[in-house]
């Protein structure tokens, strides 16, 4: 029944990433562009790689009732939120984005 839940919740979640990305590359984008092309694949990379470490353990520990299916599927998403609302806060405190 788990699994079910997790696809229902996977479904949704995935687009919702799509979106989170962009927020989180807008100020990465700025952030690196000092640093040239190697400095932003490896963050994008880095970045996604976080992403996609975290569904999977959330998937499989949903999949075995470790967590609920929302929980499971969602935290990369909240995850990646709070990280890309910091940067993006740190970076128009900072002064960067204006520039």
């Amino acid at each position: 029944q788990n699994k079910y839940g997790v696809e229902i919740h996977k479904k949704f979640s995935i687009p919702v990433a799509c979106i989170l990305f962009v927020l989180l590359g807008a100020p990465l984008g700025v952030m690196s562009k000092k640093g040239g092309f190697a400095i932003s694949t490896g963050l994008s990379f880095g970045f996604f790689l976080i992403y996609y470490v975290l569904l999977i353990s959330g998937e499989e520990m949903a999949d075995r009732s470790f967590l609920s299916p929302a929980i499971g599927m969602w935290s990369p998403n909240l995850i990646n939120f709070l990280i890309s609302i910091s940067i993006t806060f740190f970076m128009v405190i900072t002064g960067i984005m204006a520039n």
